[in-house]
């Protein structure tokens, strides 16, 4: 019997005019959505964008997830959680060209979330991943394990997190824990965790493998309007609350900072100024101009991939792609 879709709505704020124009002349119209047993995809934005809507259960044996390689990327995350009916949590993506990947999942056992992958950790190369719907099925076979491979996402109780790259991470190796890698444990977060103390709780079930990716360290909002910086860089995790109505990251270890963490990153500096001003309150605009303020690029494409706004009141997602800011597209979860 086929799967339920999931119970989940989205709204494009911005259509490209090819989707909506037939093919001219005797070629044919190329497909915009696919649909099989297991996810449907369509595509939303030559960036490229796509919308996958994941059907099956796969909580399964990950022993075959792809394991992405990576240099090093600089991200920029903050939380702003000034106003308890407008909590926001933004993030710029910041790395090589990437094809994007929305991601819904709703787990028999867990919550729904939306969630993004980059498509090139999954094996797709660029030709690939420009007209995945044109591929064969077994070319296509990697998207089974989107799920495993989140960067970032909001789940539907509110919990929102996402990661950073830093100079170093510990592998905190237990054996009594199984291993996880760096973006796997953001799923079993998602999938499972409704506060910021249970996403700790979560992590510190696991050991966190940082092989393949470069280290990390991940910020974690709620809807109670509490955020904690997760980081690796000693030999035990460290937590690092909020003390003000907002929390924000980039590429550096906050624990080994001695004086003003301004000073260590430009990014940092200019987006804790800005929470600041506002005393973390910010509109959905203003955390995407805050993220533009910070958004990188150069020449060759490389710099700021996507610019991503959590609304969590609204269980909304604002993306910017390519720096394309004045083209941004909004998309809904509904719990």
């Amino acid at each position: 019997m086929r799967p339920t879709r999931p119970k989940a709505r989205f709204a494009i704020c911005l259509l490209l005019l090819a989707l909506l124009l037939p093919a001219c002349g005797s070629q044919a119209a190329q497909p915009t959505l696919l649909e099989t047993q297991s996810y449907s995809i369509e595509k939303v934005d030559d960036h490229p964008l796509y919308l996958m809507h994941y059907y099956e259960d796969y909580a399964a044996d990950t022993a075959q997830v792809p394991v992405y390689t990576a240099p090093d990327w600089a991200c920029s995350l903050f939380a702003a959680l000034g106003d308890p009916e407008n909590l926001i949590y933004g993030r710029n993506f910041d790395w090589q060209p990437s094809p994007a990947l929305l991601l819904y999942t709703a787990p028999p056992d867990g919550y729904a979330s939306i969630s993004m992958v980059n498509l090139g950790f999954l094996g797709f190369d660029d030709a690939q991943a420009d007209d995945l719907l044109a591929l064969s099925e077994a070319d296509r076979q990697p998207l089974l394990y989107a799920p495993f491979l989140p960067i970032d996402g909001m789940n539907a109780a509110g919990l929102v997190v996402g990661m950073a790259a830093v100079p170093s991470s510990q592998d905190l190796t237990d054996p009594q824990r199984p291993v996880i890698g760096s973006l796997g444990i953001i799923r079993q977060m998602l999938d499972h965790a409704d506060s910021v103390d249970e996403a700790v709780a979560i992590m510190e079930q696991y050991t966190i493998e940082f092989t393949g990716g470069p280290p990390v360290h991940y910020l974690i909002a709620d809807a109670d309007g509490n955020a904690v910086l997760v980081e690796y860089g000693t030999n035990q995790i460290s937590l690092l609350p909020n003390d003000q109505p907002w929390h924000l990251a980039t590429n550096f270890l906050l624990e080994s900072v001695q004086g003003d963490p301004r000073a260590a990153c430009w990014r940092y500096r200019t987006i804790a100024e800005g929470l600041e001003a506002a005393q973390g309150r910010l509109s959905p605009d203003d955390a995407m101009a805050l993220l533009q303020a910070v958004s990188q690029g150069s020449a060759s494409g490389t710099g700021t991939q996507w610019s991503a706004v959590y609304q969590v009141n609204a269980g909304a997602l604002s993306l910017a792609l390519g720096g394309r800011y004045d083209a941004v597209h909004t998309f809904y979860l509904e719990p």
